[in-house]
């Protein structure tokens, strides 16, 4: 009635007091409805039943055909990495079958499908692609690029990449650590005019 933060502007204390003192016992002269003796025979009963979900049963050629859909052929395959929110590889494909999840939620299986783009694009590109480490040596060449040096990737792995074709640009990304993008090249020895696109990639130590 008289602590901290009360206002200036307020009630006298004996007017706080007394409201106080009213609300002690507010119910004390509060008339209840007298009910029906009738009323009192309420039904309170309340039936339950077993609402637990039931998982469906499932063949096992089913869990088997979903596993090999996401790459996981035999038992190795079956990484149980958690990635997905599942605790095992078995788990998530039962989820699949209910409709709960879908195959390309694993990781390690979206991850192969990815790299298996990469290679065949690698393949396929009608570009020269060449990977050199940053020793510029030769890591992989691509069909199209050994058609162009009439070459094989089993001739040239590991020799210098200066064997193929010139290095300075090469060496001048490494140097300032920036990709190299639409420079003119002239491979006169190839008879071959291109645009080069050297992509820098320090975390792998490619180029």
């Amino acid at each position: 009635m008289g602590g901290p933060a009360v206002p200036k502007k307020s009630q006298n204390m004996f007017v706080r007091k007394t409201k106080t003192k009213s609300r002690i016992h507010p119910l004390r002269d509060k008339a209840y409805k007298d009910y029906e003796p009738h009323e009192k025979n309420l039904d309170y009963e309340r039936h339950f039943r077993n609402k637990q979900y039931q998982h469906p049963f499932y063949r096992e050629e089913d869990i088997r055909a979903i596993l090999e859909k996401t790459g996981k052929h035999s038992k190795k395959d079956e990484l149980n990495c958690g990635a997905c929110g599942y605790d095992t590889c078995r788990d998530k494909a039962i989820s699949v079958l209910e409709g709960l999840s879908h195959p390309q939620m694993c990781m390690p299986f979206m991850r192969s499908e990815a790299e298996k783009i990469s290679n065949i694009y690698f393949e396929y590109s009608p570009s020269i692609i060449v990977i050199a480490d940053l020793s510029l040596n030769i890591l992989d060449l691509n069909p199209m690029g050994e058609s162009a040096f009439n070459t094989t990737i089993g001739k040239i792995r590991n020799q210098p990449l200066s064997s193929i074709m010139p290095t300075e640009d090469f060496t001048e990304v490494i140097n300032t650590g920036e990709s190299m993008v639409g420079k003119k090249l002239n491979l006169e020895s190839y008879g071959k005019i291109m645009y080069e696109r050297i992509i820098y990639l320090p975390k792998n130590k490619i180029l």
